[in-house]
């Protein structure tokens, strides 16, 4: 993440970064770690992300889709804070509503000495609105429709599913930064590469054919970036 942020003429590490959550189907096959999101009227696991003003992942945490919102990023916050050199100059996270609540802010200040920004809707608004500063990490969810594998929840451990994420996320900024959407082959999820590891290593492969070779290719996207890095 350092030498894409460098790239873009940012600090190595985020100073700000966003909040949310997604809802995902799982298979029927699959029958660990789910729950259903009454909310969102599914079945299946919630996905934590945490991302910075650039969309790039920094944590990923995936639970039952009944967990609560709060109950969630508490977890996830959490684990970053074990790798707290990966984001050592994070100051500002922006969430939306469903991770309000004074004793919930108060806690994440007390625990980790970060600042919650709440961007709520407005009142009077109706159907989806495009929340500021919420947008880079509502974003990241369109990016992994991108592929196909990722819109239901086929793992049967949600740690496989973090594996899964992380690197097609990562080839999915580098596929922006050329201009082009990025590529997804069936052949990387094959029966012979189904276990995440693998697949991980398959998707990384993938990554450097392309990242590299589009690196010194200026981006569309970061000319449109806030100026909050």
């Amino acid at each position: 993440m350092a030498f894409v942020r460098r790239d873009a003429g940012r600090e190595a590490t985020a100073r700000a970064a966003a909040l949310d959550s997604q809802s995902v189907p799982t298979a029927v096959m699959v029958n660990r770690e789910v729950g259903f999101d009454a909310g969102k009227k599914i079945k299946g696991r919630k996905r934590f992300t945490l991302v910075d003003t650039l969309e790039l992942l920094i944590p990923v945490h995936v639970v039952a889709a009944s967990t609560p919102e709060r109950q969630g990023a508490r977890q996830l916050l959490s684990r970053l804070d074990e790798e707290r050199e990966r984001v050592r100059r994070l100051h500002l996270i922006w969430v939306d509503g469903g991770f309000s609540g004074v004793g919930f802010i108060e806690w994440v200040m007390a625990m980790f000495y970060w600042v919650l920004e709440v961007v709520s809707r407005p009142q009077d608004a109706k159907g989806f609105v495009l929340l500021p500063r919420q947008w880079v990490v509502e974003g990241t969810y369109g990016w992994l429709h991108w592929c196909r594998r990722l819109n239901v929840d086929y793992e049967r451990l949600p740690c496989s599913s973090e594996s899964f994420i992380r690197p097609v996320r990562k080839l999915g900024w580098s596929t922006r930064c050329a201009g082009t959407p990025p590529q997804f082959s069936d052949d990387l999820f094959s029966d012979d590469l189904i276990d995440a590891p693998k697949a991980g290593l398959a998707l990384s492969i993938l990554l450097l054919e392309r990242g590299f070779q589009t690196s010194s290719k200026p981006s569309k996207y970061t000319e449109n970036v806030g100026a909050v890095s």
